[in-house]
């Protein structure tokens, strides 16, 4: 029961990552722990008794409970905004955004683009920037 416990815990905190990240390297990286972990348990499946057997299959499975459960509680939190205070969650919700994939960072790369080429100074880069900022709230 630890066994299954443990990993059900390890697979929380590997899928609520998952859920609160936009970036592409989670989407990268969650195949390949899943590639290894089931390529281990593969690779050691024949040299084991029944009873390790039984233990593996129980851990992978309380992983992949915990990960389902993280992902979906993730996105959850993240769509209702629980983790924004309550004066900013109010206001939030009234303009329609949500956190799930809304910030693109294209307009900021753009505005650093423009600067490092020298067409724009960093008194000129830093007023787009915050007015950026402004424009996002």
């Amino acid at each position: 029961m630890q066994i299954l416990l443990a990993f059900f815990l390890l697979g929380m905190v590997v899928g609520t990552f998952a859920a609160f990240t936009a970036t592409s390297v989670v989407a990268s990286l969650l195949p390949l722990f899943f590639a290894f972990a089931g390529g281990t348990a593969i690779a050691f499946a024949g040299q084991v008794d029944s009873v390790a057997q039984k233990r593996a299959s129980t851990a992978i499975a309380g992983l992949s409970l915990g990960c389902l459960v993280g992902v979906y509680s993730g996105v959850w939190v993240s769509a209702h905004k629980l983790l924004t205070p309550p004066e900013a969650r109010a206001a939030a919700t009234a303009s329609g955004s949500t956190y799930l994939r809304e910030f693109s960072m294209e307009p900021a790369e753009f505005i650093d683009q423009q600067k490092r080429s020298g067409a724009m100074s960093v008194d000129e880069a830093y007023d787009k920037l915050l007015e950026l900022h402004r424009h996002r709230r």
